[in-house]
Formats: structure tokens, C-alpha cells, sequence
């Protein structure tokens, strides 16, 4: 009696390619194509049941500025599936190119914390706002694309006339 064969199943040599394709085309979709999330501070949270984030542990009112590091930190929270760009610890006014000349479609989002209230803005190259956070003193921007060539710009002001503002912040870009 001779045994039977059964056909064996010719395996797919070329799933893990699509499998990588599909993980690639998801990510960057989540990166750049979701809603950006609304501007909210950045930085130290206060405890449980309190209303005044800037205060400090000892209830003297001082505020803690957050630090480049601490806000990148966020990072994960804040711009997920993105890669850390750049730290920045500036003064406003400011006008910063986030992209510029990009060789493919990129997106962008900024958390960024200043030491007064401030009018954040990315822009694109011709100066039409992409994304706007009227009068705050810390928060997310973005996320804001751009296609492969174009420009996105930071464009900080500082809501009343403070003698120095400095503005430490961090972008993420996508992918």
C-alpha cells in the first residue's frame, strides 16, 4: 500500500514584508493623521484636589519652571510614535523653523513651557497658522504636517509686555 501525501502548504515568503508595510502605513497615520489632542500644560501636575499647578510643595506661591528635559520626559504621553527633534531653552518673541525642506511629508507637535503667558503658533511658510494656543503659559502644539519640501515655523509672542520670557519646549517630529 502506498501512503498518502497530502499537499503541503506553500508558506508565504512575503507576509513579514506586508506585515512591516501595514505596521509602517499605521503608525505613520496615527503620527500624523489623527486629531490633534487639546492644548493642555505641560510639565508638573498638582496633587490631587488642588487648583493652583504652579504652586510649589511648600505653598509659597513660587512657580517651578520646567526644564527641556522634564517636558521631554512627556514625551511618550504627549506625542506618541513621534522621535525627539529638538530641545530649545529661548526667549520671546520667537519665529523657529520646526521643518524646512523636509525630504518627505513630516508632522510636528511642541510642548513647550514659558515663564509668562504667551500666544504659540506653528505656521507654514507663506505665515498662515497650521495650529494655534492663544494666551497660555505652557502646552502642546500640533500636531501640524507638512509636505516634503514645506516649511513649519514656531512662532511664539508673549501676551503682555514681560521684560523677559524665556520658553523651554521640545519637538517631536513623525516619522
Amino acid at each position: 500500500m502506498v501512503p498518502s501525501r497530502r499537499p503541503r502548504k506553500k508558506k508565504n515568503k512575503r507576509a513579514p514584508e506586508h506585515l512591516a508595510l501595514a505596521f509602517g502605513i499605521a503608525l505613520a497615520l496615527v503620527g500624523c493623521g489623527g486629531e490633534a489632542p487639546p492644548a493642555r500644560a505641560v510639565g508638573r501636575t498638582p496633587p490631587h484636589g488642588t487648583n493652583d499647578a504652579g504652586a510649589d510643595a511648600a505653598g509659597d506661591g513660587q512657580r517651578e519652571e520646567p526644564t527641556a528635559a522634564r517636558i521631554a520626559a512627556s514625551g511618550p504621553a504627549v506625542a506618541p510614535g513621534m522621535r525627539e527633534h529638538a530641545r530649545f531653552d529661548e526667549s520671546a518673541p520667537l519665529d523657529r523653523d520646526v521643518v524646512r525642506g523636509a525630504e518627505k511629508d513630516t508632522c510636528a507637535r511642541i510642548a513647550f513651557a514659558a515663564t509668562a503667558s504667551v500666544r504659540a503658533s506653528l505656521v507654514d511658510g507663506t505665515g498662515a497658522p497650521i495650529v494655534e494656543l492663544p494666551a497660555a503659559a505652557s502646552g502642546l502644539l500640533g500636531t501640524a504636517c507638512a509636505r516634503r519640501g514645506d516649511v513649519i515655523v514656531l512662532r511664539v509672542i508673549p501676551e503682555a509686555d514681560a521684560a523677559v520670557t524665556r520658553l523651554r519646549g521640545v519637538v517631536w517630529l513623525s516619522p
